[in-house]
């Protein structure tokens, strides 16, 4: 990002706002949807087949013998969790879409882990239930800071109850909802949302090809400064090697490219999302070069939504919004070659004044 940082006045409007007025317009906006949850016990082909059936990528995690929400899952988090694993090193390793009875069973077996074990792989970490007082822009900036998050969980329990107890009193706010609610807020605004695309995009492109290791990071940090940077994979490798690449470098989406010498063209995208499509019976699929894999999978033919680098964010936002995605790609107007991207984490640090070089 550019190192934009907006007025001290947005800040304080947004700490005006509370979780609790967020909840309340949500629902006299649309028809609540009942929460969708999983148990520590919940199979790892479970919370797939649940992102699957209800289109979502976020999970809250009830723990039944506390009586309380403990955690939030996502789809990046599974993904990590199961490419990190010896035996889909070893299948992003090789070239033959086909592998041996025994290497299946293991690799079939990853999908009967559980919730537990994906949690028990974090280490330490700190689960926060947001409250109906505390303030929208305590949400925004965990769903910002804290890396790979895309929803929190938002609980409207009344003073004096035990909070994150009670699943018909809570609710998913997602990064989607928060830039839903600052679009149909102008008054939050102040010019943020003119600010041209270029200014707020992720440009440095590392690109991953057949000739590189997939378990192997392709850049090696130079201090424990976040990295900005944008990942793209050849079309010609596999979608196992772009998930693998993915959990290397910690990031839930990259570019699908056709490279030849320096001329990029954008075909497509591969994320965290797209591996809830695979189950047991599905996991050979992951083997086919991304972009077979991409359109056996998916229920409908999508195309990267994209916007230039004059772009004013107001727009960039409304792309993401009306298309469902986490990100937008920055492609020159001229030549179309892709030069960038925008995520919603960047798009909601704009606004809450985080500069996350």
């Amino acid at each position: 990002m550019a190192g934009f940082l907006p007025a001290r006045s947005i800040n304080d409007k947004l700490r005006k706002i509370t979780v609790g007025i967020w909840l309340q317009q949500q629902q006299r906006q649309e028809a609540r949807k009942p929460l969708v949850v999983c148990r520590l016990s919940s199979k790892i082909s479970d919370v797939l087949r649940l992102c699957d059936e209800h289109d979502i990528v976020s999970l809250p995690v009830f723990h039944e013998e506390l009586n309380k929400f403990v955690a939030i899952v996502n789809l990046f988090h599974v993904m990590k969790y199961l490419m990190l694993k010896q035996v889909y090193a070893d299948l992003s390793s090789q070239d033959n879409p086909e592998y041996d009875k025994k290497a299946r069973s293991n690799v079939i077996n990853t999908f009967k882990d559980t919730v537990s074990d994906i949690i028990d792989s974090w280490g330490a970490y700190a689960f926060t239930v947001h409250l109906t007082n505390d303030p929208l822009l305590g949400a925004i900036q965990e769903l910002i800071l804290k890396p790979n998050t895309y929803a929190i969980l938002a609980d409207a329990s009344h003073p004096g109850e035990k909070a994150g107890s009670d699943v018909q009193r809570a609710s998913i706010l997602t990064q989607h909802d928060v830039i839903t609610y600052l679009l149909n807020h102008p008054e939050l605004n102040e010019n943020i949302q003119d600010v041209p695309a270029k200014n707020v995009m992720q440009k440095s492109w590392k690109t991953f090809t057949k000739k590189d290791d997939p378990n192997q990071p392709l850049y090696r940090p130079v201090s424990h400064a976040r990295t900005s940077f944008v990942l793209s994979i050849s079309h010609l490798v596999s979608a196992i090697t772009g998930f693998k690449c993915m959990a290397i470098h910690g990031v839930s989406s990259m570019a699908v490219v056709e490279k030849q010498e320096d001329n990029i063209k954008l075909l497509d995208n591969l994320s965290a999302s797209d591996i809830r499509h695979l189950n047991e019976d599905t996991v050979v699929d992951a083997l086919l070069p991304v972009l077979d894999y991409l359109k056996k999978v998916r229920k409908t033919e999508r195309r990267p939504v994209v916007c230039y680098e004059e772009t004013p964010l107001a727009e960039v936002m409304e792309l993401a919004v009306k298309n469902s995605v986490h990100r937008v790609w920055v492609i020159e107007e001229a030549s179309e070659r892709p030069v960038g991207e925008i995520s919603m984490t960047d798009m909601l640090a704009m606004y809450a004044g985080v500069n996350r070089e």
